[in-house]
């Protein structure tokens, strides 16, 4: 099953990473390296993989944007605070 997969994330080696992963598995990858980068493109997406720490607009106000829509989504961050996981745990991602 091919999944479209967006990768919200501002490291360029993380990102690319990611996306060269998801692709050699079969996937098509959407890569984005800000929030705001993301809801221009307003891609359609079956997963988003999620920065916490991004420019601009952060992880958890692109997530309050996407409550509701349905896609998946997950946090990718280095972020240790109890209160920053349960947050996120709230507004849905996994």
């Amino acid at each position: 099953m091919t999944l479209r997969i967006a990768v919200v994330e501002d490291d360029e080696s993380i990102r690319t990473m990611l996306e060269y992963y998801f692709k050699s598995m079969g996937h098509e990858v959407l890569a984005f390296e800000s929030g705001e980068d993301f809801f221009d493109a307003a891609p359609v997406a079956d997963l988003a993989l999620l920065d916490v720490m991004l420019p601009g607009m952060d992880g958890f106000q692109v997530m309050e944007h996407l409550r509701g829509v349905g896609v998946p989504v997950i946090f990718l961050t280095a972020v240790q605070q109890v209160g920053d996981k349960v947050r996120g745990l709230r507004l849905g991602c996994l």
